[in-house]
């Protein structure tokens, strides 16, 4: 695989580094508190993550070069992790991006349906109410037995204009 050599930016890869609240947070959760670790140990894991960072960049970006395209994809980050020997991480880092894309759609559509229902209380149109039943609303018959059928735990009535 051929690499692009040569500084990253103007004044090389010395001046970049992903910041270290990141990199402890990672450090944090993968040895969950059991061991020390010294500032030099971090300060060693940030600058090691760029250069790894910087180094699989320049793979995707020639790999996207070479397809003719200016952006790089997944499948040309996938396909740098695998040609420089990292391909053991593949499965466990497919399976990771796509838990993180799901989770990634799910709040968003929860913020968007939040948001239209904010949108909607305070333009104030048509609502519906949800409350939950007392023990009062079970429909009785006769003999003060409850109905065979079940009803829903909550009622949705819906204001009609």
């Amino acid at each position: 695989m051929t690499t692009t050599k040569g500084p990253v930016n103007a004044n090389g890869i010395e001046d970049l580094s992903i910041p270290k609240a990141i990199v402890n947070r990672i450090l944090k959760g993968s040895t969950a508190n059991q061991v020390n670790m010294s500032k030099e140990a971090r300060d060693a894991f940030v600058k090691s993550a760029t250069v790894f960072i910087s180094f699989i960049s320049t793979q995707a970006a020639d790999l996207a070069r070479k397809a003719g395209r200016k952006t790089i994809t997944a499948n040309d980050v996938y396909e740098a992790l695998n040609t420089s020997e990292f391909e053991d991480f593949m499965e466990v880092i497919k399976r990771d991006t796509t838990a993180f894309q799901q989770d990634a759609r799910e709040k968003r559509s929860i913020q968007t349906k939040n948001a239209r229902a904010n949108k909607k209380a305070a333009s104030g149109g048509a609502s519906s109410v949800s409350r939950t039943m007392n023990d009062d609303d079970m429909d009785l018959d006769e003999g003060g037995e409850e109905d065979e059928e079940p009803q829903s735990k909550k009622v949705k009535a819906a204001d009609e204009d």
